[in-house]
């Protein structure tokens, strides 16, 4: 496992492309958590919280294909920022809205606010159908 003291990105790629890292930072300092998708399909990332109020996430997405290219993959920034002292499980899910059944792939991550708002992230999984 890797330790990064820093600014931190925990990337993702689709299909268990990443491996595992955990990261923290001090506070006011973000923390995101970068997935690839591609919305052309109709799947989007998802997520939710074990303990809501702890965090927020800010999210955007960056169309990484050439202009009119259909298909292309975008990649998901997902900035955690804190909100109050305590610890979470954020589960993202990558799959079709409108479909009733088992996400294409997810990605979880355990996140522990400290009080000066300082964030680390230990990822649970990160991306695959594992």
């Amino acid at each position: 496992m890797k330790k990064q003291s820093h600014k931190g990105i925990i990337s993702a790629g689709m299909f268990g492309l990443a491996g595992l890292i955990l990261a923290s930072c001090a506070a006011k300092e973000n923390m995101t958590i970068k997935l690839q998708g591609n919305p052309s399909t109709g799947y989007t990332w998802n997520y939710e919280f074990s303990s809501p109020g702890i965090i927020e996430i800010n999210e955007k997405s960056e169309y990484t294909g050439k202009d009119g290219v259909t298909g292309a993959p975008s990649n998901y920034t997902f900035t955690i920022v804190p909100k109050k002292e305590g610890s979470t499980t954020v589960t993202f899910s990558y799959a079709r809205p409108w479909e009733d059944s088992e996400p294409e792939e997810t990605a979880q991550y355990s996140i522990l606010v400290g009080k000066d708002l300082s964030v680390s992230i230990t990822p649970l999984k990160s991306g695959g159908t594992e």
